[in-house]
């Protein structure tokens, strides 16, 4: 009898510096089907995720804690028109502290 001691490596890819995320600053939902809807962009899956956007009197018009759900430049069902509007975006990315970002939006038609 006595004690076996087994040691294993396992390698498990860990790269929070690839964490990105872009966010557009323009987008032309006109129905050309390109750049049709506004998102934040990023390849890694953020967590505590919220996106609001607001026209330029301060109303929300989208809101969203769905990181693939997209803003298609509508509001109530109808087209809004063109111009600057704002957004807050809110996410935490692996082994990053909470973000909120806040800019705007310009919609072309």
């Amino acid at each position: 009898c006595g004690v076996v001691e087994i040691l294993r490596t396992i390698e498990l890819e860990d790269c929070p510096q690839r964490c990105n995320v872009y966010i557009p600053s323009a987008f032309t939902p006109n129905g050309d089907d390109v750049n049709e809807a506004w998102t934040w962009q990023g390849n890694c899956d953020p967590k505590n995720f919220s996106m609001t956007i607001f026209d330029r009197f301060g109303e929300l018009i989208f809101a969203s804690t769905d990181p693939d759900k997209a803003w298609d430049g509508t509001y109530a069902g109808k087209p809004t028109p063109p111009g600057v509007y704002a957004y807050r975006v809110g996410y935490t990315l692996p082994y990053q502290q909470h973000k909120q970002v806040a800019g705007s939006i310009t919609l072309l038609r």
